[in-house]
């Protein structure tokens, strides 16, 4: 019998083999769960940084192509070093831009951050991140569906309202065609959602503010009250309603000063008939307590009458930089007006007068956007700026002879000589190949002669300044062409013109704010339209300086910014070269209280030329000399005859005892002089009536609301730019070519009335 080599088991080994198994399984999976997460211990969270809330925009509402305030709260931060926020969004191309902003917690491990971010686009994601000094990620989160608030449309009406229940929306109507109300409003009743940088407010048509919210007003820091007071000098409408509280304003100094009349008391039990007729009002209003203000620079909309028969200001307003204030001297939103059923008629006449329509939203012409892509005078700025000089597009005419000779050479030659008549189809494929390169270096001689290697720029430059209040602003845009491909760093500064010596040296050149550039609509790169147009660009970076109480304008430049061989990028830059010093100028304008005709002299401020200049009071122009010199002073006399200023802008002639105007083109690219001034007095112009465009994404550029009041504006045109351009490329300079460069400058001066 032949024996069998059989190994016995222990059972006893068996389950201590097993058990040492399960072990080691233990073990490794705890190493693999350590090495996984190690990144992350060694950052020294503590319990964990995290980002506990995002809101966007003043309660909850804003705009793309806005600034828009972003506030992140942030938890549990760590102890030892720096770190940073980053917001990620995208521009109008959909290419993606970081904003970052150092972090400063509290002894709770707590910090909030606002960041005013600039959006291209209302569907692409926006993220945060907290990082540390090291560079590692501490937190990261998407915002989400509910944090990123309502997107309003461009054209529609917003205001914001600090104060509790101001209930400001009660006049706003709704159409069976739009969703939305005839305006929107932000309700703010905390400080902590107001602002701090005027840039916050651009979106917004209209700031409400009442006194009798004293409480929230007194805890507006310095940077919230410098950044409604600077929003309103650069073209803010803002109304205030001060009432019986209006006592407390010689504790708020920032909107005594908005105010700009001297309180002088209260009066009680005031009739309110004259309100009443003011409003066709039909039903009764009960006795109004009010606030008395000595009124001596603004414009009285309408007073009432005491019981001893005395006359005080109810609604008066007046300029304000480039801006309007509106004080109605009650409280608005406390009885006996609170209560009262035709409070609405009251609000919606307080809004006519800030010109914002609650009948309907303006609109363009729909055959312009069909015929040329968009509807909006910005968009036609843009093409304007995207046409380069020594650029030349290939248009549809050469594509289709490029295409006609091709297919002459493949089909005629190859087809009919070749193959039919020479009998030598084989040949075809060594011609083919040689039609085919030719085009290709047709195509590419016709490229290098039409899309030079050079780098250009075009830009439009407008800069303000207020004789009253000494306020001073510039705006640009800027559209940058690359000849090759390159990543470049970006930033300019401004040389100042007025209230400073203007030698030109790098020391007294002016810091500058950059953004990038884009436009409303559904075009190429617009704000709505879903054409992606990033892919293979990288992202790129703003890098700012840190918000100071004066002012929110910091210094800016845009870091990593890609383009394309033989394309553009356009950005956006504005500056404040003083808030404080007010311009000095031989001014002596004045006007009879009689018949309001205009007299007096202007001594041009600046130390050059000013050419193709116009002097403008109310709806009336005068031609300055076609090169006024620096110091030269222009006279008006009563007699001299003025020109109708929208017959000017329209420039209508009479022709044969016929009045002829020249129809606005939409399609122009050749004119920047007129499309700059239809841009700055569209209104004036006849509006949307004349030129079949809006003017709603540069609508802080447009002053033809200050034509009401008693000042002058003078504009013209500056010999050289104002701005002083910097690209770099792997930190070496790129050369770039002036293409066109022109500079608007615009002059608000006060006027005085003869007794």
């Amino acid at each position: 019998m032949e024996s069998e080599n059989i190994v016995s088991v222990n059972p006893k080994s068996q389950h201590v083999f097993a058990f040492h198994c399960a072990n080691i399984r233990f073990w490794l999976a705890a190493f693999l769960c350590l090495a996984i997460h190690l990144p992350t211990i060694s950052l020294g969270e503590g319990p964990g940084t995290s980002i506990d809330s995002i809101e966007i925009g003043i309660g909850k509402y804003w705009k793309v192509g806005f600034a828009t305030p972003t506030r992140v709260t942030v938890s549990n931060l760590p102890t030892n070093g720096q770190t940073t926020i980053e917001l990620t969004t995208v521009d109008s191309d959909g290419v993606a831009i970081t904003y970052e902003l150092p972090l400063k917690s509290d002894r709770h491990l707590l910090a909030t951050a606002t960041l005013d971010l600039k959006h291209g686009r209302n569907n692409r994601p926006i993220t945060a991140v907290i990082r540390s000094d090291s560079g590692e990620i501490l937190a990261r989160r998407d915002v989400s569906t509910e944090e990123r608030g309502n997107i309003l449309p461009l054209k529609h009406p917003w205001i914001v309202a600090i104060g509790n229940e101001l209930n400001v929306e009660q006049a706003a109507m709704r159409s069976a065609n739009n969703p939305l109300s005839s305006y929107s409003v932000s309700n703010i009743k905390s400080a902590i959602q107001i602002p701090t940088s005027e840039q916050g407010y651009r979106g917004i048509n209209l700031l409400v503010l009442s006194t009798t919210d004293f409480a929230l007003l007194k805890e507006l820091t310095p940077s919230q009250q410098n950044a409604i007071v600077n929003w309103v000098l650069q073209g803010g409408n803002l109304l205030v309603w001060a009432g019986e509280t209006a006592t407390n304003l010689n504790s708020i100094p920032w909107l005594e000063k908005l105010i700009g009349e001297e309180w002088q008391g209260t009066e009680f039990d005031v009739e309110p008939g004259t309100l009443e007729s003011f409003l066709s009002s039909q039903k009764q209003l009960q006795p109004l307590t009010c606030a008395s203000f000595k009124v001596l620079r603004s414009t009285v909309d309408l007073s009432l009458t005491t019981k001893d028969r005395r006359k005080f200001p109810l609604l008066f307003h007046h300029p304000f930089g480039l801006g309007r204030v509106q004080v109605f001297a009650c409280d608005a939103n406390k009885k006996p007006i609170s209560d009262w059923p035709d409070r609405s008629l009251l609000l919606a006449k307080m809004l006519d007068q800030q010109n914002i329509d609650l009948s309907q939203l303006v609109t363009a012409n729909p055959a312009s956007s069909k015929m040329f892509g968009y509807s909006d005078l910005s968009n036609q700025l843009r093409s304007t700026l995207e046409d380069f000089s020594q650029v030349r597009p290939a248009g549809l005419a050469t594509v289709i002879a490029i295409v006609i000779v091709f297919l002459s050479l493949a089909i005629g030659v190859d087809y009919f000589l070749i193959a039919r008549i020479w009998k030598r189809p084989s040949w075809t494929w060594g011609t083919l190949f040689l039609w085919s390169t030719l085009t290709l270096i047709g195509i590419s001689f016709l490229k290098g002669s039409w899309k030079p290697t050079t780098n250009a720029l075009n830009a439009v430059e407008i800069y303000d300044a207020d004789f009253e209040t000494g306020f001073q602003r510039g705006r640009a845009w800027v559209h940058q062409y690359s000849g090759q491909a390159g990543i470049y760093d970006i930033s300019a500064k401004a040389r100042p013109l007025i209230g400073a010596k203007t030698s030109g040296s790098e020391s007294e050149l002016q810091p500058t704010q950059i953004s990038w550039g884009g436009h409303p609509g559904n075009s190429l790169g617009g704000f709505d339209t879903s054409i992606r147009t990033d892919y293979g660009f990288p992202g790129y970076r703003f890098a700012g300086d840190e918000q100071t109480d004066e002012s929110s304008l910091t210094t800016s430049s845009l870091l990593g910014v890609g383009i394309t061989t033989g394309g553009t990028k356009s950005f956006e830059l504005e500056w404040a070269p003083s808030l404080n010093e007010t311009p000095s100028t031989a001014t002596h304008f004045s006007v009879s209280r009689s018949n309001d005709q205009l007299e007096g002299s202007w001594q041009n401020p600046l130390s050059e030329d000013l050419l193709d200049g116009i002097l403008i009071y109310r709806r009336w122009m005068y031609r300055l000399p076609s090169k006024f010199r620096s110091g030269a002073v222009f006279q008006i006399a009563a007699k001299d005859i003025p020109k109708d200023l929208s017959r000017y802008l329209q420039r209508k002639q009479i022709v044969k005892d016929v009045d002829v105007g020249v129809p606005w083109n939409p399609a122009a690219r050749d004119d920047t002089l007129r499309l700059i001034e239809m841009i700055m007095l569209h209104d004036a112009a006849g509006g949307t009536g004349y030129t079949g465009l809006t003017n709603e994404h540069l609508r802080d550029v447009e002053l033809s609301e200050l034509l009401a009041d008693k000042r002058v504006m003078v504009i013209g045109r500056l010999t050289r730019p104002i701005l002083d351009w910097t690209a770099t490329t792997n930190g070496q300079e790129v050369d770039l070519a002036e293409d066109h460069m022109t500079t608007f400058v615009r002059f608000l001066i006060p006027v005085s009335t003869l007794k």
